[in-house]
């Protein structure tokens, strides 16, 4: 039996990661000179400029407050955010490093132990506590042609905006089982979710300390409170507890996932003096043929008041993952519709932790309340 077929069923166009020509990497110096240029003009012009640039280095929180607050328009602000997010991985500008030695081994040493020691003392004595958490969700629109129709690129942009109350209660995570107040309804659960930033991935500082192949000395880097000293570790595959997915692959019915624990890297910054956890940075180590090739996640930690006390808290979470996305293509031959792989596509969440509270129960004893005649 001989068969014939159409080879153009078989092709996959978007087998390979094709991220935006168009993109400008800039340094947070040349974005600064953009800004200033963009005094003046319309919201929706500065977003599309903004939107088409790539940073090289990471910029800081002072900065991006800074120079959100001289934005009139939201679309501006948020291409700045999520352009500054993007950064969020990347070493700071080298005129932002301080020029201090390393220390020496035995300080090193020091830190590292310190660390150890907040992990495994100062976290487990965290009272119970409630906090606010706002979630704004970005996506990357990739150029996709499918037979006559298609889609023009749009570079990342706001599409969701939620708050929800996530609790931390002896050591785990917990949401508000009641339904987070989302600004814009979707209509497909396409959210970029991530698991146990509030509290649990701790645990991947103290994986990174003690499974790391590779842990090392990094830099000094100038924080609010003093020098903070960053470390870079490796943790292998078999070690890993970084369990990433991807919904949903192509075949069968639409609804098979992806899902994998792989070997991670990243940084972690310490409080050289407390040993106090202020930035942690988790990087996938992904397989460029995989339909997930990024899963990463940072949270920035950093004083917070509960209850009269202050101990240090998730501040922000930063999470980017880079997929392929899934078209629907009709075959008209047959009556029938078959999934396949379409462009790769960028999705980011922004969370913001604050309005901290202690969680416990409050109790009153009621006197002089008259008794019913039937208790009697």
């Amino acid at each position: 039996m001989t068969a014939r077929s159409d080879t153009g069923y078989y092709d996959q166009p978007y087998y390979h990661d094709q991220p935006n020509p168009a993109a400008k990497r800039v340094t947070v110096g040349q974005l600064e000179q953009v800004l200033r240029a963009a005094r003046g003009k319309p919201d929706r012009e500065v977003a599309q400029r903004l939107s088409n640039l790539v940073l090289t280095e990471r910029l800081n929180e002072a900065k991006l407050s800074s120079w959100t607050t001289d934005f009139r328009g939201a679309k501006a602000k948020q291409s700045l955010i999520a352009l500054a997010d993007a950064s969020a991985f990347l070493a700071p500008p080298a005129a932002e490093i301080p020029a201090d030695v390393a220390p020496d081994p035995s300080v090193q040493r020091s830190m590292i132990s310190l660390a150890d020691d907040y992990l495994n003392e100062a976290i487990p004595k965290l009272p119970n506590f409630f906090a606010t958490r706002t979630t704004v969700g970005y996506e990357e629109t990739p150029a996709h042609g499918e037979g006559d129709s298609g889609a023009d690129y749009q570079p990342l942009h706001m599409v969701d905006s939620s708050k929800a109350t996530v609790l931390y209660r002896r050591g785990q995570e917990v949401i508000d089982a009641g339904a987070p107040k989302h600004s814009k309804p979707k209509e497909e659960e396409r959210y970029l979710t991530t698991y146990g930033t509030f509290g649990p991935i701790l645990g991947a500082a103290m994986d990174a300390i003690v499974a790391s192949s590779d842990f090392r000395w990094s830099r000094w880097e100038q924080g609010a409170g003093g020098p903070q000293a960053v470390f870079r570790y490796v943790i292998p595959t078999e070690k890993s507890h970084f369990r990433v997915g991807y919904c949903c692959l192509p075949d069968g019915d639409g609804t098979i996932s992806f899902q994998k624990i792989p070997g991670y890297h990243g940084e972690i910054t310490i409080d050289p003096l407390t040993g106090a956890i202020l930035r942690l940075a988790m990087q996938a180590d992904l397989n460029p043929d995989l339909p997930l090739v990024r899963s990463d996640i940072l949270v920035n930690y950093g004083p917070v008041e509960i209850g009269g006390k202050t101990y240090i808290c998730p501040v922000k979470n930063v999470a980017i993952w880079r997929s392929r996305t899934v078209s629907f293509l009709a075959l008209t031959e047959w009556g029938e519709s078959f999934r396949s792989y379409g462009p790769f596509a960028t999705m980011l969440s922004h969370m913001d932790f604050d309005d901290y509270h202690l969680f416990r129960a409050e109790s009153h004893v009621l006197t002089d309340v008259p008794v019913p005649e039937e208790k009697k």
